[in-house]
C-alpha cells in the first residue's frame, strides 16, 4: 500500500517558479519529492529510481512529453501521469491522455485540487497493486494445489477395508481377504486392481 510518506513523486518542469512551488507544497504534505527540467534528465531519473506517480509539464523545451511518458509507460506502468500545463487547447488534453496521463490540469493550478487528484491517482496505483498480489497469490495457489494433485495421482490408489458380496471382507492394506473361518493372501497386484475399480468385487461393494 502506498502512503503520503513512502509515495515518490518526480516533478517534470522547466518552469522554476513553478518546479520550486511543487517541491515546496509537495514537501510539506509529506511527500518524498524529486524534480527535474526537462524530458531528458527525466528520463535518466526514470532509470534510477521507480517513482509512484510523475507531475508533468506538456510543453518541454527539450523534447516531446509523450516520449516521455511512453517510456514511463513502458519502464513502470504502474506509475501515475498527471499533465500540468497553461495549454487550453482541445488537442492538448487529446495529447496527454493518449499518451497515457490519468489526469490533466491547468495552470494556474490550485494546490488542494491538485493534491485531490495525486491521491486519487496514488489510490488508483494502490488498488492495480493489491489486484496484482491477490492475482500473484491466486497463481501460486493453483500451482500448489496443481503439484499436489500430481503427487496424489502418482501414488497407489488409497488402501481400506472393503466389505464384497456374501459377507467377506478385503483388508487391502493387509493384502488380506476372509469369509467365517475361510481366508487367503492377495498378492499385491490383486490388491492394486481391487482399490483401483471396486466394482470388480460387487456392485453392492462398500468401503468402511
Amino acid at each position: 500500500m502506498v502512503t503520503r510518506i513512502s509515495a515518490k513523486i518526480l516533478i517534470i518542469d522547466n518552469d522554476d517558479k513553478v518546479r520550486k512551488s511543487l517541491e515546496k507544497d509537495l514537501g510539506e504534505e509529506g511527500y518524498q519529492v524529486f524534480s527535474v527540467t526537462g524530458g531528458e534528465e527525466a528520463l535518466q531519473t526514470l532509470e534510477k529510481k521507480e517513482f509512484d506517480l510523475a507531475v508533468l509539464e506538456l510543453q518541454l523545451t527539450d523534447m516531446k512529453v509523450e516520449e516521455v511518458m511512453r517510456r514511463a509507460n513502458r519502464s513502470y506502468p504502474e506509475t501515475q501521469l498527471i499533465i500540468l500545463t497553461e495549454d487550453r487547447t482541445f488537442e492538448s488534453a487529446v495529447r496527454a491522455l493518449q499518451g497515457g496521463a490519468v489526469d490533466y490540469l491547468l495552470k494556474p493550478y490550485d494546490i488542494e485540487d491538485l493534491l485531490n487528484r495525486m491521491r486519487w491517482a496514488l489510490s488508483e496505483r494502490a488498488t492495480y497493486e493489491q489486484k496484482r498480489a491477490l492475482y500473484q497469490q491466486v497463481e501460486t495457489t493453483l500451482k500448489k494445489l496443481k503439484h499436489l494433485e500430481e503427487i496424489e495421482t502418482s501414488q497407489d490408489p488409497p488402501q481400506g477395508l472393503i466389505m464384497v458380496a456374501e459377507g467377506a471382507l478385503i483388508d487391502l492394506e493387509q493384502r488380506y481377504i476372509w469369509r467365517d473361518e475361510e481366508s487367503a493372501i492377495l498378492t499385491p497386484n490383486e490388491c492394486l486392481l481391487l482399490g483401483m475399480f471396486p466394482s470388480l468385487t460387487h456392485p453392492a461393494w462398500l468401503r468402511l
